[in-house]
């Protein structure tokens, strides 16, 4: 009888500890299948939450699928390096000299005894002559003389004039030593920053880059800024080099100024390789990008979930076409749309020509590229939960029935 009732309490705790498994079983599935999962470790949103958003609030940004539509309209507008108003310029003429300019003063006398040369001299030079804020140079024997503005011949007969009732047919050769009005200010990332003289062969942007050493930076990544007076415009150095009229003429007063940007991208979710990740050239596309990260991770992503957040400018944001532009509008949201640009482009690599379309969309600075989970990938998680909890509940049970035999 013993035998049998304990046979009997065993078949009971063996049913108790089913049901319990059961249970549990059925508590977590039912968790899950109601969407109530957020207790589950996940690396952001899900593909739902993304293009539902919250449903107790209003959903500000535009929702746009990526096609050959899309990532047309997504193209910032080809920009060519520096405004005609920078390109139209000529050669500044070099013929003329301008305040602080050092100018050499050479003089022959026809005389044994001359002003400048003295006894048994012919020639004599005046060195390093700075031609003042006014305009003026100072010589022996001569006094003021204008110089700024005057081409260097014209400096030879104002100084010869001066000294033909002093001396004998003076000959005179003015020369120029230094041309600090004509000269630029290159700053930023270059070898050398410093003020660069415009001399002939050395007046246009390139060669004044290459005096001050070049530019440190990637040629794709780089900035060139010239600021001139008011007015300033821009181009990418390598463009500067491919585009022969993109080697604008410098003049006297421009501030060079040489930028070597670094630009990102960031990537999250199921990748390979989350985190933030540099834009080695200016046209890298989706699809380096996602090679750049190691691809998607095989094992939990959702291959249409592959989402780039983005902030659009207006002239780009205009020309998109949201899947949820009626809900923008019904809530009000499509001004602030128009307003913040924000915009999230989704991808679904299980379309044949996905891989095609992250070919041709090109990546920015500041994007950010966000890969979902699977679904299915919940399932996993909830049964690393459960299966430990019924070797738990199992462990429980048989430790219960072992006190109470």
């Amino acid at each position: 009888m013993g035998r049998t009732s304990g046979q009997s309490g065993a078949g009971r705790s063996k049913s108790k500890a089913s049901g319990w498994k059961m249970a549990l079983i059925g508590v977590l599935g039912g968790v899950v299948l109601s969407g109530c999962s957020t207790f589950l470790p996940s690396a952001g949103p899900s593909t739902g939450d993304i293009l539902d958003g919250d449903p107790n609030q209003t959903l500000d940004y535009a929702i746009v699928e990526l096609d050959a539509v899309s990532v047309e309209a997504s193209r910032l507008p080809p920009k060519q390096p520096f405004t005609l108003d920078f390109r139209g310029v000529g050669i500044q003429s070099t013929g003329t000299v301008g305040v602080g300019d050092v100018l050499n003063v050479s003089v022959w006398e026809n005389v044994e005894d001359g002003l400048f040369t003295g006894i048994g001299g012919k020639q004599a030079v005046i060195p390093e002559v700075l031609v003042d804020e006014a305009g003026f140079i100072t010589l022996p024997y001569v006094g003021k003389v204008k110089a700024a503005g005057r081409k260097m011949v014209d400096i030879q007969d104002a100084v010869r004039d001066s000294l033909e009732d002093q001396t004998l047919k003076p000959q005179i050769i003015v020369s120029r030593v230094q041309s600090n009005s004509r000269a630029v200010s290159v700053q930023g990332a270059v070898g050398a920053p410093g003020l660069y003289q415009l001399v002939l062969h050395q007046d246009r942007l390139v060669p004044v880059l290459a005096a001050a050493g070049g530019a440190r930076g990637k040629m794709e990544t780089t900035k060139v800024t010239v600021r001139r007076g008011d007015a300033s415009s821009d181009g990418w150095l390598d463009d500067i080099f491919s585009e022969p009229s993109a080697n604008i003429a410098l003049r006297s007063g421009d501030i060079v100024l040489v930028d070597a940007q670094d630009h990102f991208f960031n990537a999250f979710g199921a990748v390979n390789r989350s985190g933030r990740q540099p834009l080695t050239r200016r046209n890298i596309t989706l699809l380096d990008g996602i090679s750049q990260i190691g691809g998607l991770d095989g094992q939990s992503a959702n291959p249409t979930g592959v989402f780039i957040f983005r902030n659009e400018p207006a002239e780009i944001a205009a020309g998109l076409q949201p899947l949820n532009a009626e809900e923008l509008a019904e809530a009000g949201a499509l001004t602030r749309f128009g307003d913040n640009h924000k915009v999230v482009y989704q991808l679904q690599l299980t379309r044949p020509e996905a891989l095609f379309l992250a070919g041709e969309f090109k990546l920015r600075d500041g994007d950010t590229i966000y890969v979902t989970e699977a679904p299915y990938t919940a399932w996993r998680k909830v049964l690393s939960v459960i299966i430990p909890a019924i070797g738990t509940a199992g462990s429980v049970t048989s430790l219960t029935n072992t006190l109470t035999d």
